[in-house]
């Protein structure tokens, strides 16, 4: 098969300018989302926050030739530091009014304890897998480009989303805060709902997702994803080849071709 000109790629920033790209990216999505409300609006168009050094942060790439451009992001919010803290530091100090926003509290290590009006219920869950020696993670901040906020789009995020954090990372849960009507649609990848409140001001279910719950069809396909991350560090996206989640055509190995000397 011949591979399109165009096509899409999940994976982790790489440099300070692809991190900033997204960050902008995330600032435009939520300024013009019923989300707005989350937003630190400033004139560098940049959304930065203190949970942002404690997370690691993915970009939907699209990919046109030789050229690549974000058009969406989402982060996984940890209770550890960010494999990338170095490169938010660099960023950061492009914008010195806005370091004051880096502020972190220790005591709400994800945002939806941060954030939400009534967190007990998730701090109290928090607190009960911390004692068995399991982890979680949140999925925080998930934005489309306002020209593709299609089902595909959004469903290849959340999918590659899971499949990343359950299986190639091996957090033991996930999170992630929506709005009501969104809830069916997360219900549909094993997602239940955890607790109900309010993140500032918006209403919002917390949603769950852990590897024990995923019906057999969810879970052969994360793993397949999870192996081709495994790969190459990132996730590929074909919209009309279903499945193909390596590069087309796939690489092969370079055979040793040293003669051998008798």
């Amino acid at each position: 098969m011949v591979p399109p000109r165009k096509y899409y790629v999940f994976r982790a920033a790489t440099s300070v300018s692809e991190l900033k790209s997204l960050l902008q990216l995330r600032y435009r999505g939520y300024l013009e989302s019923k989300c707005a409300s989350l937003m630190h609006e400033n004139l560098h168009g940049l959304d930065l926050d203190g949970y942002d050094m404690q997370a690691r942060h993915f970009g939907l790439f699209e990919c046109n030739g030789r050229t690549e451009r974000p058009i969406g992001y989402i982060r996984f919010a940890q209770d550890t530091v960010s494999p990338q803290l170095k490169e938010i530091w660099q960023l950061s100090m492009g914008y010195p009014d806005l370091v004051n926003q880096l502020e972190y509290n220790p005591n709400a290590p994800y945002p939806v304890l941060g954030h939400l009006e009534d967190s007990g219920p998730v701090n109290d869950f928090y607190k009960n897998i911390c004692s068995e020696g399991k982890s979680m993670v949140e999925g925080s901040r998930m934005v489309l480009d306002s020209a593709y906020r299609s089902l595909g789009f959004s469903r290849f995020i959340i999918e590659a989303a899971v499949s990343v954090c359950l299986y190639s990372f091996a957090y033991d849960f996930s999170v992630l805060a929506c709005v009501p009507n969104h809830r069916r649609f997360y219900e549909r990848f094993g997602f239940t709902n955890l607790h109900t409140s309010v993140y500032d001001d918006v209403k919002c279910h917390i949603m769950l997702i852990t590897q024990n719950q995923l019906s057999n069809q969810l879970r052969n396909n994360f793993e397949q994803m999870a192996e081709a991350f495994s790969r190459f560090n990132a996730l590929y996206y074909y919209p009309k080849v279903a499945g193909q989640y390596t590069p087309m055509p796939i690489p092969q190995p370079i055979l040793d071709r040293t003669p051998v000397v008798a």
